[in-house]
């Protein structure tokens, strides 16, 4: 009878933690002023960013996407950070797992969350993640990995004035990049004109704090292409978790935050005078140094029954690129393998490409005309004929995967591979 109880109580309690959230996300256009200027976003469900979606670990998410943006304009969404363990055709990278969703028309993403953590959605089609169409995709566990009394969520993006297919056209454009002659060819488009906050550039954006509290925050970079500072005067932010990966506490003065970069830190207002306290977000490594005249965002943490400014200043520091990488440290080490049975050396590098191939070549002399790429191994990625799954559901992978030009590289069942990055 014990043993009966038992096994109906784990059923039960597994029938508990295991659900189904369903979402509906609807996207649109429409014309917004997030820093004086205005411009066409991208709304989701009439919000930017859009809304916060939430689910436990182990559940299943159900999310249904619905294309209002513009006629001829496609549209998917890639759950940024999910591991989609058997529903690839769910990951929402346009053109790779799965075909864009036309306009009037909706898809259905469903996958399970197998991990804690903070993740968030964006659209995975062309430069469109630039004009919005963002927002949090928040999955607790059942045993929380800290304690605290309330959580705060941030969203940290760029905003750029030129529409997204213009910063396009710029990046994949033909022609001369030297100094001695005009810049028709390829043209980076700078980290934006103004750095956004939960979706607000020009006005002030306050995160409301009690006294004596210990806060979780969430907080991630949406940007395209900045990379940010992130720093609270008066206080230190003690990291909890990169992603999805639970972190030993570490203390900080400041956060850097590379583009599509999560991480929660706890925030204690125990024992601080009540008052409002500067934020500051700057940008980053892009060509500016962080001490030194960039883009600024300043945010308020505002304490309840504050009257009056502190007088308090976030810390201003310079880091090495890898300051923060050697302080976060996982709070669960995984194995490593002894043996490894394939080594995989991936060398990237910007170049000139065949326009036909987009193989690198190897220009020499100042004037310089082509495209130029980004490569991996001397390769600019080409997107293939037939989406990569799709080819696997038609039994057409040879065709796909492996023609005489590809880079790709076939792996067996149990290698253990060794993948070298080099920058």
């Amino acid at each position: 009878m014990m043993l009966t109880i038992a096994l109906f109580l784990s059923c039960s309690l597994n029938l508990v933690i295991s659900a189904t959230v369903q979402y509906n996300l609807v996207y649109n256009r429409a014309i917004r002023s997030l820093d004086g200027y205005n411009k066409s976003v991208i709304l989701v469900n009439g919000k930017f960013p859009g809304p916060p979606l939430r689910a436990r670990v182990g559940d299943t998410v159900s999310v249904v996407v619905t294309n209002f943006l513009m006629e001829m304009e496609m549209l998917s969404v890639h759950w940024h950070g999910i591991d989609q363990r058997g529903t690839p055709w769910a990951d929402g990278s346009a053109g790779i797992t799965n075909c864009p969703i036309p306009y009037g028309k909706n898809q259905s993403y469903i996958f399970k969350v197998p991990e804690s953590g903070t993740f968030w959605y964006h659209l995975h089609i062309d430069s469109r993640r630039g004009d919005g169409g963002y927002g949090l995709l928040i999955v607790d566990d059942v045993t929380p990995i800290a304690t605290y009394d309330a959580e705060l969520q941030v969203i940290l993006s760029d905003f750029y004035h030129q529409d997204s297919d213009l910063i396009q056209a710029g990046l994949l454009a033909y022609g001369p990049t030297a100094a001695t002659s005009p810049a028709t060819g390829f043209t980076f488009p700078g980290v934006g004109q103004a750095i956004l906050v939960n979706g607000l550039g020009k006005q002030p954006v306050f995160l409301d704090v009690q006294p004596n509290k210990i806060y979780r925050v969430r907080i991630v970079n949406a940007a395209s292409l900045g990379y940010y500072n992130f720093a609270i005067a008066g206080h230190n932010l003690t990291v909890i978790s990169e992603g999805a990966t639970p972190t030993v506490p570490v203390s900080m003065r400041s956060i850097d935050l590379s583009a599509s970069q999560r991480y929660d830190f706890l925030l204690s207002t125990r024992n601080m005078p009540i008052a409002t306290y500067q934020i500051q977000v700057q940008s980053n490594w892009r060509g500016y140094d962080v001490t030194a005249a960039g883009l600024f965002k300043t945010v308020y943490l505002r304490y309840q029954g504050s009257v009056s400014m502190s007088p308090a200043v976030p810390y201003n520091e310079t880091k090495a690129w890898n300051a923060q990488i050697s302080k976060i440290k996982p709070l669960m080490s995984s194995p490593v393998p002894t043996t490894v049975t394939k080594t995989i050396v991936l060398d990237q590098s910007q170049q000139y490409v065949d326009a036909k191939t987009f193989k690198g070549l190897d220009y020499s002399g100042a004037n310089k005309n082509g495209y130029l790429r980004w490569t991996i191994n001397g390769q600019s990625y080409t997107f293939p004929s037939t989406p990569y799954l799709l080819a696997s559901y038609y039994q057409k992978m040879d065709s796909v995967f492996y023609p005489t030009s590809s880079k790709a590289v076939r792996l067996e069942l149990n290698d253990v591979v060794d993948v070298v990055v080099q920058n």
